[in-house]
């Protein structure tokens, strides 16, 4: 009898559970980017430098049940890293030991939104098109893109 062995669809594969090192929130839920999309989402597969350092537009998708999280917060991070506006900074080091190593910082603010993706996907993240001009290792890799969801901070 002949088994075949199939390599795992990265799409498939979970993140780190919560409380491990690798873990971005302390809440259970979390999903790496799947796909990256156009205005309009429109999926884009694979290595489309036209697209990377051309498009203005550019979204990250994730698969995520939006009830499983109500009322909690999105934590978005590339490879393991939190992302954060610069004034966000100033909060101090909580908001940056969510991820692991330094925070990646972003001169415009995170833009998400939940809508119907490509590939069944919920929840975007528009990404900055300043960043990703400096980020070409990050083209036709959506799955460096992850996010988790945490509790709101508590009002000063």
């Amino acid at each position: 009898m002949h088994s075949e062995l199939r390599r795992p669809d990265p799409e498939e594969q979970p993140l780190p559970p919560a409380g491990s090192t690798e873990a971005a929130s302390a809440h259970p839920y979390q999903a790496r980017g799947i796909v990256y999309s156009t205005y309009g989402n429109h999926a884009v597969s694979g290595h489309a430098w036209g697209f990377w350092y051309l498009r203005t537009s550019k979204r990250v998708w994730f698969r995520v049940d939006r009830g499983a999280v109500k009322g909690l917060q999105p934590v978005f991070t590339y490879n393991g890293r939190v992302i954060l506006h610069r004034s966000e900074l100033a909060r101090g080091p909580a908001q940056s030991s969510q991820g692991s190593g330094p925070p990646v910082v972003w001169g415009h603010y995170l833009g998400s939104d939940w809508a119907e993706g490509p590939k069944n996907t919920q929840l975007s993240l528009l990404i900055w098109t300043r960043w990703s001009w400096l980020h070409p290792e990050a083209c036709g890799q959506p799955g460096r893109f992850a996010v988790s969801f945490s509790r709101p901070a508590p009002a000063p």
